[in-house]
């Protein structure tokens, strides 16, 4: 049997991943982890949903996909 597919990031994890920490990092190069973690965080809620709405329809067809992926893994 294979394994179990991964569940998909959210929304915000998408955005964090693909933009958010790599430019926190260029305009504040000396944060730790855990201050872009916190950066990452207030602009994220800060943000206006129409910036929000690409990502969260990018988490909605991942988490799509990842349904399609476990029902045929717990068919199998």
């Amino acid at each position: 049997m294979s394994p179990r597919p991964k569940r998909p990031v959210s929304a915000y994890m998408l955005w964090l991943n693909t933009l958010g920490r790599r430019c926190i990092k260029q305009r504040y190069p000396h944060y730790s982890v855990t201050q872009v973690g916190r950066r990452a965080g207030k602009i994220w809620r800060q943000m206006r949903e129409e910036q929000k709405d690409n990502w969260k329809s990018k988490a909605s067809l991942a988490m799509l996909s990842y349904k399609k992926k476990l029902e045929d893994w717990k068919s199998q």
